[in-house]
């Protein structure tokens, strides 16, 4: 699994230096997110568990993500500068 936070990591810092603009804030849909990543297979379900896990204020590894799911589903990630 470190493996796997490590690459989200990075995809948020890639997300940062080049899809955020002055907005200070990039929303997508995960398949994008995913993408993103590039040293470990991230999942869908693997976002999808920490993101629910932020959103239910348990503490996480990564700083800067967000979410929104619906009925079990995530439907939007964003990341945040």
């Amino acid at each position: 699994m470190d493996n796997k936070i490590e690459a989200i990591k990075e995809a948020i810092n890639f997300i940062r230096h080049n899809w955020i603009g002055k907005s200070g804030i990039w929303r997508g849909d995960v398949i994008d997110f995913v993408g993103a990543t590039l040293k470990a297979d991230v999942s869908y379900a693997d976002v999808r568990h920490l993101i629910s896990a932020k959103n239910k204020g348990e503490p996480t590894p990564v700083e800067g993500l967000g979410g929104s799911i619906k009925d079990n589903s995530l439907f939007e990630v964003w990341v945040t500068k």
